[in-house]
């Protein structure tokens, strides 16, 4: 059963013509969820919304502080030791008599892919090992918000530090532990003319 489920996660964390960290698409917000994914459009409060678009984050108070963690058995139908957890904290200012913001957001993720059984080249057992994905993100956030007019522009950018190990030794034939460390960067830009309380049905508003 290990060795089944070993092969269904390569094949879909790493598909042929694909990018191999993957596990970064598993979203974390349940706000952003609930819209259907579409985080990157829509400017919000939600703490998890740096993870779709690095400028979209808006506070809401001068000062701000929002910590969230997630823990959770992933894909529990298909293995019961894949454990993925994500972590993040915000803290955010709008600075006083003006319309500007800034904010900063770390954020990490953890995939713990359990126990797996390796085999060499003639299906034998060569003992067990365990597979697991990480990353660091760091986001540095600005926006502006006018009074005048219904206008918000945000801007920010994110560094991401993503480490993959596929097992603990060396696969045979192959030299090196089968891992990876990579640096990635994401730049968030969006402009929006939001509307607020907008009077959709009858006891029903839509504040965007």
């Amino acid at each position: 059963m290990k060795k089944i489920v070993y092969i269904i996660l390569c094949s879909f964390l790493f598909p042929v013509g694909e990018a191999g960290a993957v596990f970064l698409l598993i979203s974390p917000s349940p706000y952003h969820n609930g819209l259907g994914g579409s985080g990157v459009g829509i400017p919000s409060n939600d703490i998890n919304t740096t993870y779709y678009n690095p400028g979209a984050y808006i506070p809401k108070n001068n000062l701000e502080l929002q910590i969230s963690k997630y823990n959770y058995n992933w894909l529990p139908g298909l293995a019961n030791d894949i454990i993925y957890n994500y972590e993040i904290g915000v803290i955010s200012y709008i600075i006083q008599n003006s319309q500007f913001n800034v904010s900063f957001t770390t954020a990490n993720t953890y995939l713990d892919l359990g126990e797996q059984t390796g085999m060499d080249a003639q299906g034998n057992a060569t003992g067990t090992f365990s597979s697991e994905m990480k990353a660091n993100a760091y986001t540095l956030s600005a926006g502006y918000k006018s009074n005048n007019i219904p206008l918000y522009l945000g801007l920010g950018v994110t560094y991401k530090n993503v480490y993959q190990e596929l097992g603990s030794a060396e696969a045979e034939y192959e030299e090196g532990i089968p891992s990876t460390n990579n640096t990635m960067y994401d730049y968030g830009l969006i402009l929006s003319f939001p509307f607020k309380n907008i009077n959709v049905f009858e006891d029903s508003y839509l504040d965007i």
